[in-house]
């Protein structure tokens, strides 16, 4: 079910030299006009890396899943859309041993109701292979997988297995996608999160939030390969403690990463390290408190350091800037460069090259063509500056119908009055009104053949109008 992007990729490059050694970085920004972000980065054995996310700039325009492969270079090797009807979140990928890659999201388009965990396998060449969907008749979330030998452990949290409140949950399933098994973990109260990973031993730990209203903590699970829970902990901290990413060290030991909110309301960096008997050695904020910083991934590298990615709106130039702090074993701050521009920059997540350098993925409403775009940096470690460089990269069309049937009325039409489409106008859903730009100013819903106009600066406007099918209607109309 996945589909050739739809229009035009628009690709802004933030461009470093290549160093001395040979170590490129650079900053990309990858979207449309609408809303494009990145969850996950996967590096290669290449040098380039796998970007996974969400997309509203192209695909059903309903929200698909957003996949893009970059070479070292940061150009674009190839792009793709997934998930069909709906609204699907990508949220991970996943480099598989033998080729190609695991694509880790969720779905409100499944078979089993409400949202569905949902993956998919891709080729190397970003071939579909297979896509399915798993869960409950109720809201079912995935947030990562890991691959363990000839199987993938999806991890995510559901409201639909035994407490309604929600808890954490694993599936586990061959490399066609078919079901091993399907368990769920939690306290009493809510559970959200679901970040796995998989030890020496061959083990999973299972991350989260537990809690709500005020009081959440860190929890951890260590669960078996026939998904019995083994040992699980709580983190209890002073304040309210949201996990966000985990990675496990060389030696087994959890690093849970998230947000902090104090007393007054403002959020630090946090993160925990649990032992691998599942002792909380230190939990602490990580960042200073000025102002909000979140954590979004941990990485733990073979040096003994701790590298962990978010934002932070204390440093930097905008309303946000990505952050990567660089700390020691005791999670102390060593240093940290913030990336970004006058608006808001954040990234989600956090992964390192063969070569030492660091991909970042997340989004930016400083650069790029529309109203949040792809932001991916490839980075040494350190500030990277440099001037913008702008090119178009043709992607396959999405094949659309035009309905030609379909008009609107009345034209001209008062600021904030009501269109009609004549014609079979119940098919319609949503329209999209544009200025003479290009750009989008309203989302608003069609209901039974009429949608209603916001206020806007009268003039000549464009009206897409989108059904369930992917057909599209572009009407001009003059607003007065």
């Amino acid at each position: 079910m996945y589909t050739d992007l739809a229009a035009l990729l628009v690709v802004i490059g933030l461009l470093m030299p290549v160093q001395v050694e040979a170590q490129p970085t650079w900053k990309r920004v990858i979207g449309g006009i609408e809303r494009d972000v990145a969850h996950s980065i996967e590096a290669l054995p290449d040098g380039g890396a796998v970007i996974c996310g969400s997309t509203g700039s192209f695909g059903t325009l309903t929200g698909d899943i957003y996949l893009v492969r970059l070479s070292i270079d940061g150009a674009r090797v190839w792009s793709m859309t997934m998930g069909g009807e709906g609204a699907q979140e990508g949220k991970a990928v996943v480099a598989l041993p033998e080729g190609g890659f695991l694509v880790i999201g969720s779905t409100n388009a499944g078979e089993h109701g409400g949202y569905d965990g949902y993956l998919a396998r891709v080729t190397d060449d970003g071939e579909l292979l297979w896509e399915r969907t798993y869960g409950t008749p109720d809201w079912d979330f995935f947030e990562s997988a890991v691959i363990d030998q000839n199987t993938i452990v999806a991890a995510g949290y559901s409201y639909g297995m035994n407490d309604p409140a929600g808890d954490l949950f694993l599936v586990k399933v061959d490399l066609d996608g078919e079901v091993l098994w399907m368990n769920d973990y939690g306290l009493v109260g809510e559970e959200t999160g679901g970040y796995v990973g998989r030890r020496s031993d061959g083990m999973f730990v299972l991350s989260g939030s537990t809690g709500s209203m005020g009081d959440v903590d860190a929890i951890a699970f260590l669960i078996d390969q026939d998904g019995a829970e083994v040992w699980s902990v709580r983190v209890e901290g002073p304040s309210s403690e949201r996990i966000l990413g985990m990675d496990l060290t060389s030696t087994d030991h959890a690093l849970l990463t998230g947000f902090q909110e104090m007393e007054d309301g403002r959020r630090v960096m946090y993160l925990a390290n649990i032992s691998p008997d599942g002792i909380v050695e230190w939990s602490q904020p990580v960042s200073s408190a000025g102002n909000d910083w979140e954590a979004r991934d941990v990485l733990s590298l073979a040096d003994g350091r701790i590298a962990v990615s978010g934002y932070t709106a204390e440093y930097g130039a905008g309303d946000r800037d990505v952050s990567l702090l660089f700390l020691n074993a005791s999670g102390n701050f060593l240093s940290g460069p913030t990336y970004g521009g006058g608006g808001r920059d954040e990234v989600w997540s956090l992964d390192l090259a063969d070569d030492g350098a660091f991909y970042l993925a997340g989004s930016t409403t400083s650069y790029g063509p529309g109203m949040e775009s792809m932001f991916i940096i490839r980075s040494d470690g350190d500030t990277l500056n440099g001037s913008v460089t702008s090119y178009n990269d043709p992607v396959g069309l999405k094949p659309i119908h035009e309905r030609d049937e379909l008009t609107l009325g009345p034209v001209p039409v008062r600021s904030g009055g009501a269109l009609y489409i004549l014609g079979d106008g119940n098919t319609v859903r949503f329209a999209h009104i544009l200025d003479a730009t290009g750009r989008i100013v309203a989302k608003v819903p069609v209901r039974s053949g009429r949608l209603e106009l916001p206020q806007l600066t009268p003039g000549i406007f464009v009206v897409h109008l989108f059904d369930g099918s992917g057909g599209v209607v572009n009407r001009r109309v003059l607003i007065e």
